[in-house]
């Protein structure tokens, strides 16, 4: 539930308005009115709707404006808005709630603002200057009156023979209908109603890397800094990086996850892709278990494989062994699959290392090549468990590492199994109608205490980084919130970011983790997250990320666009203008903020 507090000093129409067209709301409430009028009527309207109303004389909103922030924090404020409030607001304020505060003002700022401008004072200068039109504007309160970033504006005409009044009446009008929806926007972040093909662009095949260049540091580097952009080449990250920074990368190592089995007697061909493991349904169980195992595969040519044992001939620690598929049963568009292997004491991982091959991604149109082994590994890679590669790492060489190291820059891991749904295109029309798949992280109790104790920016190596980073705070904020339902807390739904308030800071989450992690004597914590990141999303934790150059109409696409605040075209543009290489064989690129 996201929370508003309203700030207003007089009649409250649009205070009135709020509480209306969100009394019912399931996901956003108003939860308490401040005023600064003893006797102001906008505080017996809210009596209705059961919203709580606090009297603070201007002389508090001057002086004491730590009492104000005490008020709004203990109430959980996602957003304050004001509506006809006249006291000024405290820096102080303004500063712990950046760019949550928003004001209505009676015009098209920057016309008619500023000192003085409120209310019939504005209408009547806007009919004395004989404007054709006016409006209102919804913007960010700045320590500068009326100064704030612009949100959104809404605009009505103003006939010849307008009067002061006459103005008002209309501007009330645009106040009630566009205000509440400007809310919503701001606390759901719209994120439900993007369009996927506005994040589109012309991505020709010669531009998508097919293979990675004979030396990975010597790739190009876009770098994004404060809206500027830059070239440079891969082996000088240690010098691009903010000193003093933490470097957070992934060390998942991928499988060879893609298996080809033959029906008898010269048959069809059945790939078996593996996904996850079922029973045991731990990674490393799964991956030390003798005898048989069960996973959760795609399977290709499904229809030609109804049932049955399908039977792969290989060699194992030099011993002749098969390995047997079944079907047990269908989960979705996938299968569980049971596997076993009659060689004594062999492991699925050297059952998988034997018989699989590397999955490379479908978008290189090309098969998979002894090279893709080493060329689609991260020179960090250790736990196995990863159906496709954490790319932006594929750039790092032992040098690159020494050179960061030299700088001293901490480098830090995490662990996030990447599935294959990292490949599903987004095939509805907006994000709200797409499902993001469930990936599992891991973290140690170590990093934990590291990031609660960084001094630098947080900078992380590719999208799984920083899903996985961002995760944390929301299963440290559920955690918090439900201490004695941990195992919920653990997962991260897909929409939890936009429905969950964020006000508790990055640091207040950890330690709410590493709290759990030591009731439960736990030295890594591991859970699972759907987390999408789109346009709009409140960073916790990231200031900087590595990656590649994405597929369009991708959620990794829209995760870079929500940390460059929309400026992806810009870099894309460059990128591809300047010959930068695509997708997971190409460029890098560095974003900070």
């Amino acid at each position: 539930m996201k929370h508003i507090a309203i700030l207003a000093s007089g009649n409250g129409s649009n205070a009135e308005n709020l509480a209306r067209y969100f009394e019912n709301d399931p996901c956003i409430s108003v939860r308490v009115l401040l005023y600064d009028r003893e006797n102001a009527p906008v505080c017996a309207k809210m009596q209705p709707y059961g919203i709580e109303t606090i009297y603070f004389p201007r002389q508090i909103w001057k002086d004491e404006p730590d009492k104000i922030i005490d008020t709004l924090q203990s109430r959980d404020i996602d957003l304050i808005v004001l509506a006809g409030f006249l006291s000024f607001v405290d820096s102080k304020i303004i500063h712990a709630y950046d760019r949550r505060i928003i004001n209505l003002h009676p015009s098209l700022l920057p016309k008619f603002g500023g000192k003085g401008m409120w209310g019939m004072h504005v209408h009547q200068a806007v009919v004395d200057a004989e404007e054709k039109e006016s409006g209102i504007t919804v913007h960010y309160v700045s320590d500068q009156i009326d100064g704030g970033e612009i949100i959104a504006q809404f605009k009505c005409d103003v006939a010849a023979d307008e009067t002061p009044e006459s103005l008002a009446q209309k501007i009330h009008k645009l106040e009630h209908r566009h205000l509440p929806e400007v809310v919503r926007s701001l606390l759901t972040k719209n994120v439900y109603n993007l369009r996927i093909e506005d994040f589109d662009y012309p991505l020709p095949d010669e531009k998508i890397a097919k293979h990675p260049i004979a030396e990975r540091d010597k790739c190009k580097l876009l770098l994004y800094r404060g809206g500027e952009i830059s070239q440079h080449v891969f082996s000088d990250i240690a010098d691009l990086l903010p000193d003093r920074s933490m470097l957070v990368y992934n060390n998942t190592r991928v499988i060879n996850a893609r298996l080809r089995f033959r029906k008898p007697e010269g048959g069809a061909t059945i790939e078996i892709f593996c996904l996850e493991p079922l029973n045991p349904v731990d990674y490393a169980l799964s991956f030390a278990a003798t005898g048989e195992c069960e996973w959760l595969c795609f399977v290709g040519n499904s229809k030609r494989w109804k049932a049955g044992r399908l039977s792969l001939p290989l060699i194992v620690d030099g011993k002749e062994t098969l390995l047997h598929a079944e079907r047990e049963g269908r989960n979705g568009n996938a299968f569980n699959i049971r596997f076993s292997w009659d060689a004594a004491g062999a492991t699925f991982a050297s059952i998988l290392e034997a018989a699989g091959e590397i999955p490379i991604p479908p978008y290189l149109n090309r098969n998979t090549e002894p090279s893709d082994s080493v060329d689609y590994q991260t020179v960090y890679s250790r736990i196995e468990g990863s159906v496709a590669a954490p790319t932006a790492g594929l750039h790092f060489t032992e040098k690159t590492l020494a050179a960061i190291d030299k700088k001293g820059i901490a480098r830090r891991e995490l662990t996030l199994h990447v599935g294959a749904g990292t490949f599903q295109p987004v095939k509805s029309e907006t994000i709200g109608e797409h499902e993001m798949h469930t990936e599992f992280i891991s973290v140690t109790r170590q990093l934990i205490d590291e990031l609660i104790d960084a001094k630098g920016k947080i900078i992380a190596v590719g999208t799984t980084s920083v899903r996985t980073l961002e995760s944390l705070y929301y299963i440290g904020a559920a955690l918090r919130e439900n201490p004695d339902n941990p195992e919920s807390a653990l997962h991260v739904p897909q929409w939890m970011p936009y429905e969950h308030g964020d006000n508790l800071t990055a640091r207040q989450a950890l330690k709410a983790i590493a709290s759990y992690m030591d009731a439960n004597r736990l030295d890594r914590l591991v859970g699972s997250t759907q987390i999408i990141i789109a346009p709009g999303y409140k960073f916790h934790l990231v200031d900087g990320i590595v990656t590649n150059f994405h597929q369009p109409q991708s959620t990794l696409l829209l995760l870079v666009s929500a940390f460059v605040d929309g400026n992806w075209r810009a870099i894309y543009d460059y990128a591809l203008s300047h010959d930068f290489r695509f997708l997971s064989y190409g460029d890098a690129s560095l974003l900070l903020r």
